[in-house]
């Protein structure tokens, strides 16, 4: 439980009314903000959260809860199996699934497999794209972790991040001497990541170096694919047009990534 004013930007509570305040100074109800980090299945307990955790800050709108009622469905129906210890195996299986329906119908193709068209900028791509990148990389930790050493993949958890930023600005400043990036790179998915709605004022026009630079402590909070772009623009010394290949192999290796998640029965 979590009093308001401790509350971080971005992060998501559900509230719930703890008691009627008696104060006769101050009348109505006292809430309390619940996090819902306490286990309570025997298995898959965290991915279970961190699943239910991603709808829910993609997801926000009244009209967009389809997540939600086939969730409360499939619990209802499995009711009298929720104390069963293999139920959240099952529970987890169900989540994944109805994550994988959801990107066949936002980013995916007729085959099922991710359409690179809609993970463009110019093309109107989704949040849900990066959050469930966010997840496919947390999913792939053990392996990825070797790749990227300085990621804080244990540490990750989903905020509402909903503002699309240009890891490389759209207008940078050319009297630093940096020209603009092409369009086709500059607006694609490698370029992209997703931050609150707050930094993309901050970040404004500023290059990834300069943004490594001005805003070093903020990196460890963010999106794991933002956090590996960050790390990797550490690594190469600048992340520009000249590293136009290395940004088209990560991109390529990302997608890559959640293929295999789609594919996966």
């Amino acid at each position: 439980m979590e009093s308001t004013n401790r509350q971080k930007e971005g992060e998501w509570f559900l509230q719930k009314a703890y008691r009627e305040d008696k104060n006769e100074k101050r009348r109505g109800h006292l809430y309390v903000q619940t996090r819902f980090d306490k286990n309570s299945f025997a298995m898959k307990n965290d991915e279970i959260i961190i699943l239910q955790s991603m709808f829910a800050v993609t997801f926000t709108a009244y009209k967009d809860t389809k997540w939600l009622f086939k969730t409360l469905k499939y619990l209802f129906i499995n009711s009298s199996n929720l104390n069963d210890p293999n139920f959240g195996q099952k529970h987890f299986i169900f989540l994944e699934d109805l994550s994988k329906e959801l990107a066949y119908e936002r980013i995916c193709n007729d085959s099922h497999q991710i359409d690179k068209i809609k993970l463009r900028y110019d093309e109107h791509i989704p949040v849900y794209a990066f959050n469930l990148m966010d997840y496919v990389i947390w999913k792939n930790q053990t392996e990825l972790i070797k790749l990227f050493k300085n990621v804080r993949f244990n540490d990750f958890k989903f905020t509402y991040r909903r503002s699309i930023e240009h890891w490389y600005p759209q207008n940078p400043n050319e009297k630093e001497g940096k020209s603009k990036m092409s369009e086709n790179l500059l607006h694609s998915f490698g370029n992209l990541c997703i931050i609150v709605a707050s930094q993309n004022s901050e970040f404004g026009r500023l290059y990834p170096k300069a943004k490594l630079e001005n805003w070093r402590n903020i990196f460890n909070s963010q999106s794991l694919k933002l956090q590996i772009m960050a790390y990797l623009t550490n690594e190469w010394n600048g992340w520009d047009e000249s590293f136009s290949e290395k940004i088209i192999k990560v991109e390529s290796d990302l997608i890559n990534l959640l293929n295999n998640y789609l594919i996966k029965s």
